[in-house]
């Protein structure tokens, strides 16, 4: 659920920056970012389309043979869920079969043109409604620690791709010598929903320094990198009291978070920002397979992905 929702965040951020003037490489360039922030660029690669909304946003969302789009989310949230009926109430349930069940039916030119920002919005509450509905009923045991474990890890995945392409963005601007042009930054705060939060944190204007910040180190932003790993050690230490055991994972989250509070600011945050997110994507899904060893879902060597098999 939190991949799909990101999804739709991502094509919706898309969506508004291809229809900015000034855009650098035009509209191919901004779905091609997507794509790419995704690591999805390689399964799009074979089906020789134009990389343009319709077909991107086609891909991301309907396309059953990628699975990585909301549909495909929504498949296995639900196939997820019903193996644990037992565990989830009827609220719960009701949601996501009923996710699952709208987005089978959606028509294939509901992706193109205006009607998009309407489905994007529809796929955004939908989780919104779930995560309202686990907060409200789901007993904080386990199960609960373990669900939130795979969301924190999956979002921190996921904001670090999204820095990564405002970062690219950022070097293209510096080498046009358009200094002043922040709307990238300002239209990564509007998909994760933070535009308000910035202000309240920051009081200023918004540049590539603050909202790195914003994203990276800032500790009660709730998609901040730090926040997320952070969350993932606090839920393993409650596994390890209710288990008596430490697992060797509770000392990797640890040390990532360290490596988040080493992470340059300032001047040296332009240069060492895609290096250290690149070290952070694969840091964080080595963490989501030690988990799922430590905690016998699979073979450490299982090649699991973020958050792939803790996440419902």
């Amino acid at each position: 659920m939190e991949r799909a929702e990101h999804t739709a965040r991502l094509v919706g951020m898309a969506y508004r920056m291809s229809g900015l003037k000034g855009t650098f490489g035009g509209e191919t360039s901004e779905w091609h970012s997507i794509l790419d922030s995704l690591g999805s660029l390689h399964r799009f690669a074979p089906s020789d389309l134009d990389i343009n909304q319709h077909n991107v946003a086609r891909f991301l969302i309907l396309d059953t043979n990628n699975p990585s789009s909301v549909t495909c989310c929504f498949e296995q949230a639900r196939q997820n869920a019903k193996s644990n009926r037992a565990a989830l109430s009827r609220e719960v349930w009701e949601v996501i079969n009923s996710a699952w069940g709208d987005i089978r039916v959606i028509s294939q030119e509901t992706v193109f043109g205006a009607a998009l920002p309407t489905l994007l919005d529809l796929v955004i509450r939908t989780v919104a409604l779930y995560r309202g509905t686990i907060d409200g009923s789901i007993l904080r045991d386990d199960r609960y620690d373990f669900l939130q474990l795979g969301i924190m890890i999956e979002r921190a995945d996921n904001v670090a791709r999204l820095l990564d392409v405002c970062n690219q963005r950022e070097k293209k601007i510096a080498q046009s010598g358009d200094k002043g042009t922040t709307h990238h930054w300002m239209t990564a705060l509007h998909a994760t929903s933070s535009v308000r939060a910035y202000y309240a944190l920051y009081k200023d204007d918004v540049c590539a320094d603050r909202v790195s910040d914003f994203f990276v180190s800032n500790r009660v932003n709730p998609r901040s990198l730090y926040f997320c790993v952070k969350s993932v050690a606090v839920h393993l230490v409650h596994l390890e009291d209710r288990y008596q055991f430490r697992p060797a994972c509770l000392g990797n989250a640890e040390a990532l978070l360290s490596f988040i509070q080493q992470e340059p600011g300032g001047e040296g945050r332009a240069n060492g920002l895609t290096d250290f997110l690149a070290r952070f994507v694969g840091l964080n899904a080595a963490l989501s397979d030690q988990i799922a060893h430590a905690f016998g879902f699979r073979d450490a060597k299982g090649g699991v992905g973020p958050a792939s098999v803790l996440e419902g």
